[in-house]
């Protein structure tokens, strides 16, 4: 047999090799992404117009409070700017329950997936909703001044993000998140630091016809295993697949 016959055959077998090994876990992840646990029953909201499922076995909450996206989104409310920030109070939210086995002892724990509605009056992006409110953040802890705040947030609605001087803007405690694709939808996925009860947060922007749709929950803690971070993050990327106006 000659040397080129027996590169050739060994060339096929590895396509097909590789090509079993891909359609292997493609069909993996699809097993996994339509189990059980992430289908189950839809939610319907009639007073915004939207749809999507949630977890077989989890409760809704629904709040009509008024809380913004940043706490210190408050205290800059005095700025000069013709960007209307109450674009980051949300206008209706649910708090999503379900239960977790502890890993180590035995008994549940509940835990909860927040998503809060917020109107985007200003058509902006998630980049460019999530940019505005680090800006805001960077202000009111006076890493930059008022000036810098109307120039570069100018820049953020002329050019869709912010283009210089990050390293004033994002940092541990507000990061520049990344945006990626869940269900054909750009998301901005970020984290915040966390508080006593939690190591930190982890958040899912969308914009989705005139509206922010922010999901985030709690991670990290005594008694959160990373089990539940993994669960947290299917259940979300499911609801925001089935997303849906109506």
């Amino acid at each position: 047999m000659s040397k080129k016959r027996i590169v050739l055959i060994l060339a096929v077998a590895f396509l097909f090799f590789s090509a079993s090994v891909f359609l292997f876990f493609r069909g993996r992840d699809d097993v996994d992404e339509s189990s059980p646990e992430l289908g189950g029953k839809t939610y319907t909201n009639e007073e915004i117009g939207y749809v999507m499922s949630y977890p077989i076995d989890w409760e809704v909450e629904e709040r009509t409070d008024s809380e913004l996206f940043h706490p210190k989104l408050d205290d800059g409310k005095d700025l000069q700017t013709e960007i209307d920030l109450d674009t980051f109070s949300y206008i209706f939210g649910t708090d999503l329950v379900g239960q977790s086995p502890l890993t180590y002892i035995e008994g549940t724990i509940n835990y909860n997936i927040e998503k809060r509605v917020y109107l985007n009056q200003n058509e902006f992006t998630v980049r460019q909703w999530y940019d505005i409110v680090a800006l805001m953040e960077a202000y009111v802890s006076r890493r930059i001044s008022e000036a810098e705040f109307i120039r570069i947030s100018n820049e953020v609605v002329d050019k869709g993000y912010i283009t210089s001087e990050r390293e004033k803007i994002f940092d541990p405690w507000i990061p520049k998140g990344e945006i990626t694709e869940i269900g054909k939808k750009d998301v901005l996925k970020t984290t915040r630091i966390g508080d006593h009860r939690y190591n930190g947060y982890q958040y899912y922007l969308i914009s989705v016809d005139d509206y922010i749709f922010v999901f985030s929950f709690g991670y990290g803690g005594a008694v959160i295993p990373r089990e539940m971070w993994s669960r947290s993050d299917r259940h979300i990327r499911e609801m925001i697949r089935t997303l849906k106006m109506i």
